[in-house]
């Protein structure tokens, strides 16, 4: 996709671009190390905004707060883009998570209980009221099951109450995840292992979205990927059923839940030569042709809610996105999904919070000298 955006980068302006594909492993070091020798290096790079401290703070990535004002850029992107109140990418394209479930199953439920309320599964006691008096359809399996070990598919629980560098990430005095509704929210994860008994680490999620797609799992929670696997189901004539999309539920009607977000952009390297031409280049590959950005790659432009707004994954997945909170990219904090990622496999097994949540948050806190 990259190479063809060049092509055709090069054939509107006469610049010649030329993409260098890298390997993930020590990827900025790799920039630093290309930019150091002039001759190779980078004008403009790929970049994910959990990178981006790192990469401002060594000069490789340019403050383009004047050049570019988009104002429709989502405020989620700008965010997930700026650091230190300053635009520092250009973002490309997003990944969150939504939730799927079976519409057939649902209605069915609905016509049983002669209950319409529930359509809107406004929170995760309205999937478990359907849990307790459901009754299975022939080849259903599992109420809910999704996959507990990815913290991307976990975080939406405390995602409103566990603050961790702020609404873009990088400010070290936000530092809150030990508070009562986040212990009342992973109270409520916590107990969900009673009534879906998904045995962590042994749950994956391709295993999970293929059960889906064969109507084992009534409500599952899935990246946006999915939109693809649904439609090639459909396509084959494999799926039986509707799918729906929505946000992902409020924890409880006391607790809102919040979906977290990560977005790739365009980095324009402190050390390029040609900064003018970086900036145009990075505008062009993350707005301007990304009309066949998803068609191409799977991926789905910051910018393009509306092309979407037929598709409900996708749709689901933007209003996901606009409200999410992005990874945080402050250094200090690099291990916090890690060491989140550990704490939810625990908590899910049954042990206790608060005095988990005080290990991690006494850990960021050192880390960040609050």
């Amino acid at each position: 996709y990259i190479n063809a955006c060049a092509l055709s980068y090069g054939e509107e302006t006469g610049t010649r671009v030329i993409p260098v594909l890298a390997t993930q492993s020590k990827y900025l070091e790799a920039v630093n190390e290309a930019s150091l020798k002039e001759e190779k290096a980078p004008d403009c790079f790929m970049i994910s905004n959990e990178s981006l401290e790192r990469a401002y703070l060594a000069g490789l990535a340019s403050d383009i707060s004047g050049f570019y004002k988009d104002s429709d850029m989502p405020d989620t992107a700008r965010n997930a883009m700026s650091y230190s109140n300053r635009l520092i990418a250009y973002p490309m394209y997003f990944e969150t998570s939504v939730m799927l479930y079976n519409q057939n199953y649902m209605d069915s439920w609905i016509n049983s209980n002669e209950d319409t309320s529930f359509a809107a599964l406004s929170t995760v006691d309205d999937i478990l009221s359907i849990a307790d008096t459901l009754d299975a359809p022939e080849g259903m399996e599992q109420v809910m099951a999704w996959d507990v070990s990815d913290i991307l598919y976990n975080y939406w629980f405390v995602g409103n109450y566990m603050v961790v560098g702020g609404e873009c990430g990088d400010d070290e005095k936000c530092i809150n995840v030990n508070n009562p509704e986040t212990v009342q929210c992973l109270s409520k994860y916590q107990s969900l292992n009673q009534f879906f008994s998904i045995e962590a680490g042994k749950v994956k999620y391709d295993t999970v979205i293929k059960d889906f797609l064969e109507g084992k799992v009534m409500f599952t929670i899935a990246g946006l990927s999915a939109a693809k696997e649904v439609n090639d189901a459909a396509t084959e004539g494999t799926l039986q059923f509707e799918v729906a999309a929505k946000t992902l539920p409020d924890v409880s009607v006391e607790h809102k839940s919040r979906n977290v977000s990560v977005t790739m952009g365009i980095a324009v390297n402190g050390y390029s030569s040609q900064k003018e031409k970086a900036y145009d280049f990075a505008r062009f590959l993350g707005r301007d042709s990304s009309g066949d950005l998803y068609d191409k790659t799977g991926k789905v432009c910051v910018f393009k809610k509306d092309v979407f707004a037929q598709n409900p994954i996708l749709k689901a997945g933007f209003e996901s996105y606009e409200s999410s909170i992005p990874m945080p990219k402050l250094m200090s904090t690099g291990n916090f999904w890690m060491k989140l990622e550990v704490m939810f496999s625990k908590i899910w097994k049954g042990e206790e919070i608060e005095p988990l949540l005080s290990e991690l948050d006494s850990l960021l806190k050192a880390q960040t000298d609050l």
